[in-house]
């Protein structure tokens, strides 16, 4: 039930109305506009009965007043056996602006319309596509063929809908492959030398990264064989270059390859661990000191901040303090 309806004041500008309609008329059609059936589709149902109670006339005379409507102004179309009453125009008025609240209004109220035909009348006349989406919607949900609804489809073509249908079925499609790629990459284990190369070569690191590609391969296939199957899932690789993000390039080559040099049998927790106690300016500085001793093949070219290239290379990088907890740099 309606708690009040607009009507707008270009009603009373309205040629029809003006020209064509009696002062009954006027009066008969505000209350069809206005009545507490009233829904806000433009289809709702009414007895010829409650019409007479509500306007004080008699069977006949709203017997004659829908007739009049129905088949000289054709504003209206009545349902005689499932006693609804559509008004063809009133998606012209009340219909505009749309939103949530009156979309899901809409929806509701139209999967309750028992003649379907109705819908298709109403619908074709919704001037705002996103509404009007919602009678076709309607039409298409529904399977009783003994109810026509050509009407709306043949006339009316949505292009707004098709061309969001199409844009959301690839959109989807596409999120769906990379989600289901995700997900069985995720899945992998690997379990060899030749798995990790693979893993590797499929890798896409981000734009500054200049890691070395067969330095990677060596560290994954370490961080492999720390398990006692010999085996890691491409998850946890994957959860690990996610965490290098937070810091730059040298320092995570640096960390790598201390990892690698020192303690190749200790798991990724440790490498993390060298990374967050080692500052960007330190790590070029060991690198360069590295690469001058020939303990670095492929380095990265970082620039040099400064200092002896052999300060502190034979200092500890790390000294294993954060290894006593194991769960401080889990995953």
């Amino acid at each position: 039930m309606a708690l009040y309806r607009y009507v707008y004041t270009s009603f009373w500008e309205d040629a029809k109305v003006q020209e064509e309609m009696t002062p009954e008329d006027k009066l008969f059609y505000l209350y069809l506009l206005t009545n507490p059936c009233t829904t806000m589709t433009g289809i709702y149902s009414i007895t010829k009965k409650r019409m007479a109670f509500d306007l004080g006339y008699s069977i006949e005379t709203v017997n004659s007043l829908v007739d009049r409507f129905e088949n000289y102004h054709k504003t209206i179309k009545y349902n005689e056996e499932t006693r609804e009453i559509a008004l063809l125009n009133w998606g012209k008025y009340n219909l505009n602006k749309g939103g949530k609240p009156v979309e899901d209004c809409i929806k509701r109220d139209l999967q309750g319309v028992k003649d379907k035909k109705l819908v298709s009348l109403v619908g074709e006349r919704v001037q705002n596509e996103k509404l009007k989406s919602l009678y076709l919607a309607c039409l298409e949900s529904f399977d009783d063929t003994s109810h026509d609804t050509s009407t709306i489809r043949e006339r009316y073509v949505d292009k707004t809908k098709t061309k969001t249908k199409t844009k959301t079925k690839t959109k989807t499609k596409t999120k769906k492959t990379n989600v289901e790629t995700l997900e069985n990459r995720k899945k992998e284990i690997l379990s060899s030398l030749e798995d990790v190369k693979a893993f590797v070569s499929s890798l896409s690191l981000r734009d500054d990264s200049t890691l070395d590609p067969d330095l990677l391969v060596e560290y994954f296939d370490s961080i492999r064989l720390t398990r006692s199957t010999g085996r890691v899932s491409v998850n946890v690789l994957t959860r690990l270059i996610d965490k290098w993000s937070k810091y730059s390039p040298v320092v995570v080559e640096y960390a790598i390859r201390i990892h690698l040099l020192n303690h190749d049998d200790k798991r990724e927790n440790y490498t993390i661990g060298i990374m967050r106690h080692t500052k960007e300016e330190e790590a070029v500085q060991k690198l360069s000191a590295l690469k001058a001793k020939g303990g670095v093949k492929n380095a990265g070219n970082y620039g040099d901040f400064g200092g002896s290239e052999t300060d502190g290379i034979d200092e500890e990088p790390y000294d294993g303090y954060y290894d006593q907890f194991p769960g401080l740099f889990a995953n």
